[in-house]
C-alpha cells in the first residue's frame, strides 16, 4: 500500500503602491520600484510522492516559487531600481501556519513548510512563530524585468497511521511589494 500526499499552492497576487520616498535614516543603493513595477508570483506543486501509511520516517520534498517584476515604462538614461518583496503563505486548512494539515475525507496528516533547508524556520504569514520570505530584487538598464526563484522546503512527519490515498491542502501565496 502506498500513501500519496500532495500540496497544491494556489496564488493570490496583491500589488501595493508605496511610492518612491525613502524613510529618513534609511540608506538605499537605488530608489524603490514599488509603483513603477508590476510583480507576479507563481508556484509549483509540492508533492511528497507516496510512501507507506506505516512508515515512521519523515518524508521531505521541495518546490519552487518564482517572483517576476516588470518595469511599467521605459526610463530615460541609466537606471537602477530596487523592489522590496515579501511573500506571505497562508495557513491553508489548519488555520495555523506552524501546524499545517493535509486532508482526505475526514482524515488529516500533519506537514510543514519551511524557508530554509535545515527546516527550522516555518513559512507563514508572520504569525504564530512563522516567517515570511523577504528579499530585494534589482532592475537596472538594459533590463526591464527581474525574476527570482525561491526553494520551499516541506516535511511530512512519519508515524501518521492514516488511510491510503491522496491528501491535499491549498496554501495561498500573497506577494507584497
Amino acid at each position: 500500500m502506498r500513501l500519496g500526499a500532495a500540496i497544491r499552492l494556489s496564488l493570490l497576487l496583491v500589488v501595493l503602491t508605496l511610492g518612491l520616498s525613502v524613510p529618513t535614516g534609511t540608506a538605499r543603493a537605488a530608489p524603490s520600484c514599488s509603483w513603477l513595477c508590476v510583480c507576479t508570483v507563481a508556484a509549483d506543486t509540492l508533492d511528497f510522492a507516496g510512501g507507506s501509511p506505516f512508515d515512521f520516517t519523515a518524508r521531505e520534498a521541495t518546490t519552487i516559487v518564482t517572483v517576476t517584476c516588470d518595469l511599467t515604462f521605459e526610463p530615460a538614461g541609466n537606471y537602477v531600481y530596487e523592489v522590496d518583496i515579501r511573500l506571505f503563505f497562508d495557513a491553508g486548512l489548519s488555520g495555523n501556519p506552524t501546524s499545517r494539515k493535509l486532508a482526505q475525507a475526514g482524515q488529516r496528516l500533519d506537514y510543514a513548510l519551511f524557508r530554509d533547508p535545515a527546516r527550522t524556520k516555518p513559512l507563514g504569514d508572520g504569525t504564530a512563530g512563522s516567517y515570511v520570505l523577504e528579499d530585494i530584487l534589482t532592475i537596472s538598464r538594459p533590463q526591464r524585468q527581474v525574476s527570482r526563484t525561491y526553494t520551499i522546503y516541506g516535511r511530512l512527519p512519519g508515524g501518521q497511521n492514516r488511510r491510503v490515498g491522496g491528501y491535499f491542502d491549498t496554501v495561498t501565496v500573497m506577494l507584497e511589494h
